[in-house]
């Protein structure tokens, strides 16, 4: 009787130290820190050949909150089969950190159906988006968002909230 008691005794203590772990470790929200963002029209034309276009270069630095997207095109006129390209390059991101790096790329086609691709890096890197679509001949745009993120536990929430307290 004693043994089981102890079992029970240990197990429930391993039950507890398991989700207070998981409340306090595991991600509760990500939050935008800074970001850039940038947009412009296409004109997907019948006699147009098709083409690969890099839109924007996106930069983002989490370590000195720098985020900036450069080289943007403005009005594209171009064919109806594409390849649409984002190049990015994340610089001071320690692995594991708290803070990261988000780069969404979407088209919308002459028919409104958006074409959307994102990539999340903790870390640094560099690397390219890209949306392929054949689109009919009319108007469409493209739009391009660079983000330093930040993942919070609840044990960060929990403990700002008595900062302000």
């Amino acid at each position: 009787m004693v043994k089981s008691s102890k079992k029970i005794a240990l197990i429930t203590v391993v039950i507890g130290v398991i989700i207070i772990s998981a409340v306090f470790c595991i991600p509760y929200k990500t939050i935008t820190i800074n970001s850039a963002y940038s947009s412009g029209q296409i004109n997907f034309e019948e006699n147009v050949s098709h083409s690969t276009m890099n839109i924007v270069q996106a930069f983002t630095d989490p370590k000195n909150n720098i985020t900036i997207l450069d080289k943007t095109t403005g009005t594209i006129e171009t064919g109806s089969g594409n390849t649409f390209t984002v190049t990015y390059k994340n610089i001071n991101d320690v692995i594991l950190d708290t803070l990261g790096a988000k780069i969404t790329l979407t088209i919308v086609d002459a028919k409104g159906i958006s074409h959307t691709t994102t990539h999340e890096t903790d870390r640094t890197e560099e690397g390219y988006l890209s949306v392929i679509l054949k689109s009919p001949p009319g108007k469409g745009h493209y739009s391009c968002k660079a983000e330093i993120v930040e993942t919070r536990t609840l044990s960060d929430y929990i403990f700002s909230f008595q900062e302000h307290n």
